[in-house]
């Protein structure tokens, strides 16, 4: 059974393609890349994520029917046809027509589909300096060893990419090197809501479609929903070894889905003038910036921000 796993970017769509495994009691799986089977670790976790497990994961349409023809003409096709086999593919909205052919191959090769995708209130999920994916100095993807960007790497990798002709105009007369001016930059420009949406996809047909937030929340209870439309049975052993696995994934996550669900809270504090301690959250500054952005935006507002 070949399982497509469709998703927004940076989810939570390796570690759900690696519990599928995982729970169904498999020792090994196919990795299409290599066109063998490889050993299913036990864990997947690094420090930001769940890729010590490789996934299937494509972006090229090209690519992906290669490795699905070699899966149909391997030297073990009858254990491969009994197999559970999953393709992990995430939007970006880069390149719509490249990315549009990728899900309507899936469709026609798939015998099941999983949409996991970010409800509204979640919008501002990936806003954070912690990278959830390995992405190097020039934004390129690797799935192994790519070295992460973080804090003000990250920051200038970010400016330099997205908004470099406006901070060519901003330094003119003011700094990205003080905080509380680098804030404000990034909250006039950055534009937090505008995520990159599987479901924008018009092409997924006849899914399971999974909220992302129940997956980062009670996935615990919603796996077995999963398992229930692929026809699957979750071995219970396993299951308790992988509740194990999911809670330090839950712990990985940090701030991000409480941020999103305080994020309505802080604002009214803001506005009204209500106490809120926010020094339990550890704001980075792409939060600070983004209710600065919100304040701007929305409300008409601005912080007094220097010195801060």
């Amino acid at each position: 059974m070949i399982a497509s796993i469709l998703t927004d970017p940076g989810v939570g769509g390796t570690f759900l393609s690696w519990t599928l495994y995982f729970l169904k009691n498999n020792q090994e799986y196919y990795y299409m890349r290599e066109g063998r089977y490889k050993s299913l670790i036990k864990n997947p976790l690094t420090d930001n994520n769940a890729h010590a497990f490789l996934s299937n994961q494509f972006y090229e349409v090209d690519k992906l029917k290669t490795s699905i023809e070699t899966l149909k003409n391997n030297s073990e096709s009858q254990r491969l046809e009994t197999d559970l086999h999953t393709i992990y593919f995430h939007y970006m909205s880069y390149d719509r027509p490249r990315e549009q052919k990728v899900v309507q191959y899936l469709n026609s090769v798939s015998d099941k589909q999983i949409v996991l995708s970010t409800p509204c209130g979640y919008e501002f999920f990936n806003c954070n300096l912690t990278d959830r994916a390995n992405l190097d100095q020039k934004g390129q993807f690797d799935f192994v060893s790519n070295p992460r960007i973080y804090g003000k790497d990250k920051i200038n990798w970010f400016i330099s990419n997205f908004f470099k002709k406006s901070a060519e105009g901003w330094q003119q007369n003011q700094s990205l090197d003080i905080e509380w001016e680098l804030r404000e930059f990034l909250a006039l420009n950055i534009r937090p809501d505008e995520i990159n949406a599987i479901t924008d996809n018009t092409f997924i047909k006849d899914c399971f479609f999974l909220k992302a937030s129940d997956c980062w929340k009670n996935f615990e209870k919603n796996i077995f929903d999963v398992f229930d439309y692929l026809n699957l049975e979750i071995n219970e052993p396993r299951y308790n070894e992988w509740l194990k696995v999911y809670k330090s994934w839950q712990h990985n996550l940090g701030n991000r889905v409480v941020f999103c669900e305080l994020f309505n809270e802080i604002i009214d504090s803001i506005i009204n003038g209500y106490d809120f301690d926010l020094t339990w959250l550890k704001l980075d500054i792409l939060q600070e910036a983004i209710i600065q952005n919100f304040l701007i935006y929305n409300k008409g507002l601005n912080i007094k921000g220097y010195g801060i």
